[in-house]
Parts: structure tokens; sequence; C-alpha cells
């Protein structure tokens, strides 16, 4: 072979190795960002479904939460209808006995004023008896 011939099967043996590593260098990229694709698909997915859960908790949570309200608004309601009832009670109860100490105190009001106008007929009967009295004294002291 010639230097020419050599030099071109040099150059081609070259050429031929630099393009199988060229393109062994392109398939390991290759491979090696399929490979970091698939990762990254993956972990979308578990993300994902990792999402899905929380989501699908959160639901569960929320309907907790209502229900426990609500439970608290029934207790609630069923607590001020009870109090409403003993405030009732409670001012019945104060008007019953306001009323019994009014009667009471009538009561006495009648008998402090029947008293009193006992006392004043008896006054007055002894101011009769005495002007009767001063009146026949009067009438006996001119007639004397």
């Amino acid at each position: 072979m010639n230097s020419a011939s050599r030099c071109a099967t040099k150059h081609s043996h070259s050429f031929v190795r630099c393009q199988r590593q060229s393109e062994d260098q392109v398939f390991q990229t290759y491979e090696t960002a399929a490979e970091a694709a698939r990762r990254e698909e993956l972990f979308a997915d578990e993300t994902l479904k990792e999402a899905q859960q929380w989501k699908g908790q959160i639901q569960g949570i929320e309907e907790r939460a209502d229900e426990e309200i609500n439970a608290y608004q029934l207790r609630a309601q069923s607590v001020e209808v009870q109090l409403e009832k003993d405030a009732q009670a409670q001012v019945n109860l104060s008007k019953l006995r306001l009323a019994q100490t009014a009667h009471e105190e009538e009561k006495v009001y009648i008998s402090e004023t029947a008293a009193a106008w006992a006392r004043l007929r008896k006054a007055c009967y002894h101011l009769r008896l005495a002007n009767l009295h001063a009146a026949g004294m009067q009438s006996k002291s001119w007639t004397e």
C-alpha cells in the first residue's frame, strides 16, 4: 500500500473510531436523558398520587369538620332552648313571688287601715263624749 492509501486507511480508521465514539456518547447521553425522563415521570406520578391522596383526605377532613360544626350548632340550639325555658321559668317565679309579696303587703295595709279607722272612730267617740260633757257642763253652769 502506498502512503496515500495508508494515510487514507489510517484516517478512515480514526474517522470510524471517532464516529463510533461520538455515536457511543450520543447513545449514552440519550440513555441518560431517557433514564432521567423516566425518573422524572415516576416522581411526577408519585407526586400526583400523593396529591390525590391529600385531596381525598382534605375532603374527608372537611366533611368531618362540617359534621362537628353541625353537632355543635345542634347542641347550641338545644342549650339556647333550655336557657330560654329556664329564664321564662325564673320570670314566672319572680312574678309569682312579687304577686305574693304584694298580696301580703295588701293584707298588712288593709289590717293597718282597719286598725287606724277603729282608732279614729274611738277618738271621735271620745271627742263627742267630751263635747257632750262640756256642753252639759256649760248648760249647768249657766243655769245654776
